[in-house]
């Protein structure tokens, strides 16, 4: 087999009462590789969050979906392609709510084009996950998962027929993959859907060399860190399924509502009749400058919108439109955060040091004056410099301060006459 040459490594991750690591319990690792690198296990048990739609006692549990999910992420310099299965595990030995994540991770180099299949058909092969633990803690030898063999014949997808009714949905999904760039495609699904089979059906759509690039989650609930995620299936009555619908920017399709026919095209044809597809790159289409976004009329929605039903699982149908996809806008160039940093702060010297500077300026010119006036005064200035003309303004000045400030003189006394007797 064209695989047996490519190394895996795994973990399985689930509640137990003792782990691998030394008293470890609870969640924690109970299979691991041997000589897995700490990073790259550590980076897988980040990957192994679930959430319960239903819990353990409701009668709708086994309705939990299982999340199959192929991302591609970097550890240590190196990319991987990580394989993942996560489901609900019933109840723990605590009696508690459990779940199962088993990862296997292969290094990107050695994913080879000519390898057949996919990677949900991988996932989908008997074995090839773990489905079930009641083991003790165990380290397995490097490569012990292989790359199955897959060359599938095409044919009509019949699960997509099942879901929706054309089976020309599943070309829609797959020409998703192909845009340029690539956008994410978000699938509503109601409880119960076999997604990993819709996976399958629309990833055999693609040439055998663009598989192994889509990423997918079949019960997406939020994006890893550092990864991406292409195709999007999100469970019906989640709060993530209703902003979909409420976003009218985003691609979508709604298996919980009447989509009617799929829109033409090469890969819907295929999925129809099963027939092989030409295969030819894409044409790289120019990039735009950004022009502002137009606003969209009242009755136009981007492909594949399908508008919501408040009535779910209505049998009532509801009306679907097609509009061409907006033009791919170039990136906005966006200033560096450090250069907008380093303007600011440049702006704040220029000006403290400017008012500053103003200031002392206004400063010493007050302390010039005053110093001008108080030696220009009268009382400042030192005896024998004084100007003639000064001293002989202030010698008649005093003269008439003196006149004025004279009392008047007395009258003299008139003589009185004694009476003779």
């Amino acid at each position: 087999m064209e695989g047996d040459w490519i190394v895996s490594q795994e973990i399985v991750y689930t509640s137990a009462p003792k782990g691998l690591k030394p008293n470890s319990s609870g969640f924690c690792t109970v299979l691991s590789t041997n000589g897995m690198a700490r990073n790259l296990s550590e980076r897988l048990e980040s990957l192994s969050g679930y959430r319960f739609h239903f819990q353990a006692h409701d009668t709708n549990a086994n309705l939990n979906p299982v999340n199959y999910s192929h991302l591609k992420m970097t550890v240590g310099g190196e990319q991987f392609h990580v394989l993942s299965r996560i489901c609900d595990a019933g109840l723990d030995h605590t009696r508690r709510s459990n779940k199962l994540a088993h990862h296997v991770a292969f290094k990107a180099r050695e994913i080879s084009p000519t390898i057949g299949g996919s990677p949900a058909w991988t996932m989908a092969s008997p074995g090839f996950c773990v489905t079930e633990w009641n083991d003790e803690p165990q380290r397995v030898p490097e490569g012990r998962k292989k790359l199955p063999e897959a060359q599938r014949s095409p044919q009509p997808c019949a699960g997509w027929k099942a879901a929706t009714g054309d089976a020309g949905w599943a070309g829609v999904l797959a020409n998703s993959a192909l845009k340029r760039p690539p956008q994410p495609m978000h699938v509503i699904f109601p409880a119960g859907t076999d997604t990993v089979t819709l996976v399958i059906e629309a990833s055999h759509l693609l040439p055998p060399e663009k598989r192994w690039d889509v990423t997918f989650s079949t019960y997406f609930t939020k994006l890893e860190a550092g990864t991406d995620c292409l195709w999007r299936f999100i469970l019906d009555g989640t709060p993530e399924a209703e902003a979909i619908r409420r976003d009218p920017h985003k691609s979508k399709i709604d298996l919980c509502a009447d989509l009617g026919a799929a829109p033409d095209g090469e890969l819907v044809d295929a999925a129809r009749t099963g027939k092989s597809t030409e295969w030819a790159e894409p044409e790289l289409q120019p990039r735009q400058q950004p022009v502002p976004r137009p606003e969209m009329a009242s009755t136009e929605k981007p492909l594949i919108f399908v508008e919501p039903d408040t009535r779910r699982h209505s049998a009532s149908p509801q009306v679907i439109h097609h509009a061409a996809p907006l033009p791919y806008l170039a990136p906005e160039k966006r200033i560096p955060l450090s250069w907008i940093i380093a303007g600011s702060v440049l702006l704040f010297l220029f000006i403290t040091v400017g008012t500053i500077t103003a200031f002392l300026a206004f400063k010493q010119s007050s302390i010039s004056t005053a110093q001008l006036a108080a030696h220009e005064s009268p009382q400042n200035i030192v005896a024998g410099e004084k100007p003639i003309e000064l001293e002989a303004d202030l010698l008649e000045s005093e003269e008439a301060r003196l006149k004025l400030e004279e009392p008047p003189p007395l009258p003299e006394p008139e003589p009185v006459e004694m009476e003779r007797e």
